[in-house]
């Protein structure tokens, strides 16, 4: 065993990495462009279709107002609409179905690493890694799908060496490691 790590993750670090996914991943950035543009169009689209039914002109210049300063705030506040929805959505699903395993171990050895968690064993080569996030508070993410992700904290490192040592090994194994 080259790297073994003892992890205790909190809510704060689950809600942490889909923030992170939401504002810096292809994926999520992509999820959120739509929504801006999608909620913008709909708004523009109600005010044409006002225009072009309504017969008053005081009641058309009001509501089409209205409809593109609401698709403008809708467009400008996406993000923090989607921030603020994946909290909420985590405390509503953490009360019916577990999320993550709070408690658990990554061992890194040459060929592929295991996480042990008390419900199961996983292994992964280094092969299925499509990615590795890596942040600036020494948090590290490691990508296997979109559906997949093994979060490192920071709090599992024992020092900055320790975690510039693990970020190098990591250099070696995958092809892809991004900075955060």
């Amino acid at each position: 065993m080259i790297f073994n790590f003892i992890l205790h993750l909190t809510d704060e670090d689950y809600i942490k990495f889909n923030e992170f996914v939401y504002k810096c991943m292809p994926f999520g950035k992509k999820q959120i462009t739509t929504f801006r543009f999608s909620f913008l169009f709909t708004a523009i689209a109600i005010a044409l279709l006002v225009l072009q039914i309504s017969n008053n002109l005081f009641f058309k210049t009001v509501f089409c107002s209205v409809m593109l300063i609401l698709g403008a705030l809708g467009f400008i506040f996406a993000r923090k609409f989607f921030l603020s929805a994946i909290k909420s959505e985590f405390k509503r699903r953490k009360k019916t179905e577990r999320l993550y395993a709070p408690d658990s171990s990554l061992e890194f050895y040459g060929e592929d690493f295991i996480e042990r968690t008390p419900d199961q064993i996983l292994t992964q080569k280094y092969s299925s890694v499509s990615s590795v996030s890596v942040l600036k508070d020494k948090t590290i993410y490691i990508h296997i799908s979109t559906a997949i992700t093994f979060i490192i904290p920071s709090s599992a490192f024992e020092n900055q060496e320790h975690f510039d040592k693990f970020v190098e090994f990591l250099k070696s194994k995958v092809n892809e490691l991004n900075f955060f």
